[in-house]
């Protein structure tokens, strides 16, 4: 049997060797939010650990990877991040009826709901369709002691005799995806750098003292990266309508990375749950930003009358109106003008030459013994 080698970047201590590998498998299980599948690791020792699993290729280009001494064919590169199987309980749940179930029954009825959702996926191309979800793989994510502890997070629970019967519940799934969310926007250990105030840097330049040996040390180990660098928060907060300008209030920067934060997690969350943690975080002051802003650029895109630079262009009274006949007279004008070369063409003298249309009408036919100059 052939195996196909790939290069992989790995959290530190996530998977070290081949003895690592041993307690890992490859996962095949419907993503959270598309429903489409999507590959995730599972680390069965322990308590267990999740890792998605993404491919980053360059289409339409062949390449490869040189390691040590061997050569790998396949020169994409998988990237494993730490997953929270929290996302894939909310996701799979809501597909079940709001009864209380035993916990291994509860991910059978969740492995027929996914059956039946894979059947119903008329979007998915033929690939995806041949790997529909396998009760080998939901099986293995039923036993990880990860996803049962995250499970209890958010379900209730009710003892019936020996058995520990659980439901998801609405309420508790808010909860916790609200600690995500403040987790997220937090001023320390969030993933927004919050921006220096003037008075910040000037205490800071107060209290420079020479660096020493040890500082530049401690530094080096400990690299700190501003979360805003990454372009894709940059890009986030941006289209929120958030700059660094200064002159933003703190409500406007707090709702802009709220917004950014509950689009992040959104993004695995089914489309119902995703709208009602939307709506947990209302942005008024935001909203209202962002509808100047839009209103702003409408009247920055319009025509100003009166801003020409003709004379009599700043008067008032009939002066004013005068400039504003002449400068929508002149931009009018200015609409209609041809290029250069359609208007050289115009001042062509076009006297004894046929017009064009007449190439292409029936020509009268001419006397016997007569022919017509292309036919000699």
């Amino acid at each position: 049997m052939i195996t196909k080698k790939h290069v992989l970047i790995l959290p530190e201590g996530g998977v070290s060797g081949t003895e690592g590998l041993q307690n890992h498998r490859f996962l095949r299980l419907p993503h959270p939010r598309t429903r489409r599948p999507s590959l995730l690791l599972a680390n069965q020792s322990g308590a267990g650990a999740l890792f998605e699993v993404q491919r980053v290729d360059q289409g339409g280009s062949t390449r490869t990877w040189f390691v040590d001494q061997e050569v790998v064919d396949d020169g994409s590169l998988l990237l494993l991040t730490p997953f929270d199987p929290l996302f894939l309980i909310i996701s799979y749940l809501s597909l079940l009826p709001p009864n209380f179930i035993p916990y291994q029954d509860l991910w059978e009825t969740v492995l027929l709901s996914l059956s039946t959702v894979d059947l119903l996926q008329s979007e998915m191309t033929d690939d995806e369709k041949l790997t529909s979800t396998s009760a080998e793989d939901v099986d293995v994510l039923s036993r990880l002691g990860c996803v049962e502890e995250r499970l209890k997070t958010v379900c209730e629970t009710q003892e019936h005799a020996d058995l520990k019967l659980f439901r998801l519940s609405p309420q508790l799934v808010l909860q916790e995806l609200r600690r995500k969310v403040d987790g997220l926007i937090a001023a320390e250990g969030g993933i927004f750098e919050t921006p220096a105030t003037p008075k910040d840097e000037e205490a800071s330049n107060e209290d420079e003292k020479p660096v020493t040996e040890k500082d530049v040390v401690v530094e080096s180990n400990e690299t700190q990266v501003g979360p805003q660098q990454f372009p894709t928060l940059l890009h986030s907060l941006v289209r929120e309508g958030y700059d660094s300008d200064p002159g933003f209030s703190k409500q406007i920067q707090k709702e802009a990375r709220q917004r950014v934060a509950v689009n992040l997690i959104g993004n695995y969350l089914p489309f119902a749950t995703s709208m009602v943690l939307t709506e947990a975080y209302p942005c008024p002051t935001l909203d209202t930003h962002l509808t100047s802003l839009q209103s702003s650029s409408v009247l920055s895109a319009t025509y100003h009358p009166g801003r020409t630079s003709g004379s009599g262009g700043g008067g008032s009274g009939g002066a004013g109106g005068a400039g504003t006949a002449a400068a929508v007279a002149k931009a009018k004008k200015l609409a209609s003008k041809g290029s250069m070369g359609v208007e050289q063409l115009k001042k062509v003298s076009t006297k004894g030459m046929k017009k064009l249309d007449s190439f292409f009408t029936k020509q009268p036919a001419l006397p016997k013994g007569v022919k017509r100059k292309a036919d000699e």
